[in-house]
């Protein structure tokens, strides 16, 4: 089950305005705050794969890798290869295609159910959303792993960019003794980690910053 947020020192009311520790001001009509049910979270799948908005190539390859339609349409490429296969004698090119194939529909697969998994089963997981008008237009996921916590996921809409929605999402998510935190950023969000007191580290694989305090 999801862990409890705290209240801490970190959020301060001034006049029904949420302001954080690096002194911004969520904008009118804005929320922040945990997904409730299991609607709010489908609203978030469905914000991060299915209707995500016009990105650079990276989050675009994202799309289609997380996109359930990949995975279908692989999967009928794969039995119209293995139909093909055993119908028609072929060369050995084929089966080289048909492997190559194979191995993309598992990794593809494979990615898929780590994310829904995470998203919707993992019982040690920290969900939070961010609304306009009610509307999921963001989301910050934290998994707990036994003695330390993995910040996965951070994702705002980007016609709600450069609001101060992200900062929100971050510092509401790292509210609470989950330390340490691990987190795997891209080149070009680093400096914004490191805002919050993430260093780069190489202290466990497959994360390249962490929260030590």
């Amino acid at each position: 089950m999801e862990k409890p947020l705290p209240i801490t020192k970190y959020i301060v009311v001034i006049n029904n305005d949420y302001v954080m520790s690096h002194g911004l001001i969520l904008p009118p009509n804005y929320t922040i705050r945990p997904a409730r049910n299991r609607t709010e979270i489908w609203a978030v799948y469905r914000l991060l794969v299915l209707e995500r908005e016009e990105e650079p190539f990276r989050s675009k390859l994202v799309t289609v890798v997380l996109n359930p339609y990949t995975v279908t349409l692989l999967t009928l490429l794969v039995i119209i290869l293995l139909f093909i296969g055993f119908v028609f004698p072929l060369d050995n090119w084929f089966y080289i295609l048909l492997i190559s194939v194979l191995s993309v529909f598992v990794s593809f697969s494979f990615y898929q159910l780590s994310f829904l998994y995470n998203l919707f089963l993992e019982n040690e997981r920290r969900l939070v959303i961010a609304l306009h008008r009610e509307q999921v237009i963001g989301s910050a996921l934290m998994a707990f792993r036994g003695n330390y916590s993995v910040l996965l996921g951070l994702y705002v809409a980007p016609s709600h960019r450069r609001r101060g929605v992200g900062n929100h999402l971050v510092e509401y998510i790292l509210q609470g003794d989950a330390l340490p935190i691990y987190l795997n950023a891209p080149p070009d969000l680093r400096s914004f980690y490191a805002r919050f007191g993430f260093v780069e580290t190489n202290i466990r694989k497959g994360y390249n910053m962490s929260k030590l305090q």
